[in-house]
Formats: C-alpha cells, structure tokens, sequence
C-alpha cells in the first residue's frame, strides 16, 4: 500500500485514487468521510452498500433467508437488522458465520461502486480489515477516538450491550495492528474543526 507523493506543482492524476476510513465504533468515521467529501471525494457508505446487498429479492436475502430462517425478517421481506444483530453477536462463531458470507459480495459491490467514483473516492468502512478490504485502496487512514467519548456517542443510540460485543469481535484483528497497517491516523479527541483539519492535512500529503 502506497500513498502518491506529494508536490509543489497542480498535477493530474492519471489513475484513480482510494482512500479507506475506518475505526472503533462511535471515532467518527463518517465525519471524517464527510471533510473528504467537501474536497470532492466520492464517499461510499460500506453499511448502506452492505444492507443494499441482502435487500428484498436479491441473492444474499435469499441465502440468508435460508440460514436463519424467515423469523429473521420482516414482511417486506427486508432483514430485521435489530433481530439479525442479536443472532451475529451472539458469539464469534456466530459473527464469523455471518460475515464469510456478507464480506466477498460486499468487496465485489465496493469495488464496482469505485470504479464508477471518478478520480477520487474514500470508502467509509468499520470492517476495512476484517474485510480484507484495506488492501484494495491506496491509503488508510483510521479515525481514533478515546474509548469514553466513543461510548458517549454511541451507547445511548445502539445499546451498551451491543456496543461492547461489536468491539469485542471487531478488535480480534487487533487494534495495534490496524493502526500499524494504517498510513494515515486521525486523532477525533478535540472536537470537528480539529478532525477535519487533520482529514484535510492527510489530503495534502497524499497529492490530492
């Protein structure tokens, strides 16, 4: 994984350039997509590409369907996601079961939703390791928060139940190694103006 070089001049890009952001639940990764996105980023939600995936009538639906069964959604047909939430983290045999299915149609679909992006496109992604798919872009950059501001955003939307079985499974990559395996790491410990002025530091370093 390597990041373009820096320049002195305006250059153009002759190929297209990919940034993927991630973190811990609650960091504040989509606020930092969104400071991507005001310099004219492409920002894919990987969430919303993945519940578009396993929506009513497609392949996915239809094979999770039969895995869990039709009490696992609701009449339209769509997953109950709350329902389906419970079952994923119940343990980590269960969230690996689930994921092995989920993770290569959702690369396909990512990389597909990329290439019709333009030159430049940051994919918004909690799973950007777990996926593998951190080795498909050309810079990382992982959003870092401390653990009580994280809960302090996200607890009273998603449960603390919840939130505490998600980092338990979404860490067994290892936190040390992600950021190890990142280019780029923006500290979200000094409110919104501070974060994007590292997203748009990060930007200029990377020739964008």
């Amino acid at each position: 994984m390597s990041a373009a070089k820096p320049s002195g001049k305006k250059r153009r890009r002759k190929r297209r350039f990919v940034a993927g952001i991630t973190g811990q639940i609650g960091a504040g990764k989509s606020t930092a997509a969104k400071a991507f996105a005001a310099r004219g980023f492409k920002v894919i939600d990987a969430d919303k590409t993945a519940h578009s995936l396993y929506g009513p009538g497609t392949a996915l639906n239809r094979r999770l369907r039969k895995i869990y069964g039709s009490g696992y959604f609701l009449k339209d047909g769509s997953p109950d996601r709350k329902k389906l939430a419970e079952r994923v983290f119940k343990n980590i045999s269960e969230y690996r079961k689930f994921t092995s299915l989920v993770y290569g149609p959702l690369n396909r679909k990512l990389l597909s939703e990329i290439k019709k992006a333009g030159k430049f496109a940051a994919v918004d992604m909690a799973v950007l390791f777990e996926s593998g798919f951190y080795k498909k872009v050309d810079a990382v950059i992982y959003v870092s928060a401390d653990a009580g501001e994280r809960h302090r955003r996200v607890v009273p939307v998603l449960g603390e139940k919840f939130v505490k079985r998600a980092e338990k499974f979404q860490s067994a990559f290892g936190n040390s190694k992600k950021i190890a395996l990142s280019g780029y790491i923006l500290y979200n410990d000094r409110g919104i103006k501070h974060l994007k002025s590292q997203a748009l530091k990060i930007m200029k370093k990377t020739g964008v």
